[in-house]
């Protein structure tokens, strides 16, 4: 059996120290993250976490170390380019760092397109020249303008699910065109002898909030759908009731006192137009006396209602 290196025994003790000490463990994939990433990542965070890439063997010899059944069992969940991150934050905090290490990226060949990528016509910054040939190989339809390289048409570049070929991201990249959003992946969060998934970590009290709204909106309308009678329905379900028999009231002509004032705006409403039409048979008045029988018919709303219901109870 090989001897493992001096080296690489100081490193695993450096591991097992890191965790012992820390409150919170957790292990994040790294692939598609560049080490400029990295370095950002390590100086925005500094005094919160700390990020460390390592080689799966070292980790685990770390992990088996620790005698912690529950802590070994990160090692179910290490697919990737894994590093370790150490914290003595609460996992929610540990795991809002994680998600905020997103950022847009230009590819480097060989990535899957998550949707489709579309160059859109543009004058490039580069001379023609040998440059011509790199873009037309790609599919790309190109001329010149103002001495300099210009995409003629609207193309999409790669299909969604397509792989991005290595000639292809070297065009987007000097385009500046970054269709991918890589950051850390958390593969799982060990702390104070529990583990956590990514799934139990998003449920923020926002998102469970607004879950519950929406079950609760959802079991609401199913609720009034079937007409199951419970608290939360029954004042909706009253008021739509009401509406309905005061509908069906004023169309059968029967009279209550919720709609007897609808029926006397309504008689008003009709006699008014049976009496304009009335007037077109009759001798055209003066502008004197149209103004003095406009000023007759101007009545307010409740006039003409009080008048209805003299007329009805006579």
């Amino acid at each position: 059996m090989k001897e493992v290196s001096q080296q690489k025994k100081e490193l695993v003790n450096e591991i097992t120290q890191r965790i012992k000490n820390s409150r919170s463990v957790a292990l994040v994939d790294t692939a598609g993250i560049r080490t400029r990433q990295i370095q950002d990542i390590r100086g925005k965070n500094r005094g919160k976490i700390a990020l460390k890439v390592i080689k799966k063997t070292l980790l685990f010899k770390a992990l088996d170390s620790m005698g912690d059944s529950n802590l070994a069992k990160l090692k179910e969940n290490s697919g990737g380019q894994i590093a370790l991150i150490t914290s003595d934050l609460e996992p929610t905090e540990i795991y809002r760092i994680i998600e905020s290490t997103f950022q847009k990226t230009a590819p480097r060949g060989g990535e899957i397109a998550p949707e489709d990528i579309v160059i859109q016509p543009m004058t490039t910054g580069f001379p023609p020249g040998p440059m011509m040939t790199e873009f037309q190989k790609v599919g790309l339809q190109t001329g010149v303008e103002k001495g300099k390289i210009a995409i003629k048409k609207e193309t999409v570049f790669v299909k969604k699910g397509e792989t991005i070929s290595k000639d292809k991201a070297k065009i987007l990249e000097m385009l500046e065109i970054k269709p991918l959003e890589v950051g850390l992946q958390l593969l799982g969060l060990y702390s104070e002898g529990l583990i956590y998934s990514k799934d139990v970590l998003a449920l923020t009290p926002d998102k469970i909030a607004g879950d519950l709204a929406s079950a609760f909106a959802q079991a609401k309308s199913l609720a009034k759908t079937s007409m199951f009678f419970v608290n939360e329905v029954l004042k909706d379900l009253l008021a739509e009731a009401k509406i309905k028999a005061d509908a069906l009231a004023l169309a059968g002509q029967f009279i209550t006192e919720d709609n007897v004032k609808d029926f006397l705006v309504r008689a008003n409403a009709n006699a008014i137009i049976l009496n304009n039409v009335l007037n077109k048979g009759n001798t055209q008045e003066t502008p004197e006396e149209n103004k003095e029988e406009a000023k007759k018919e101007e009545k307010s709303p409740d006039e003409s209602i009080s008048e209805g219901l003299g007329a009805l109870f006579q």
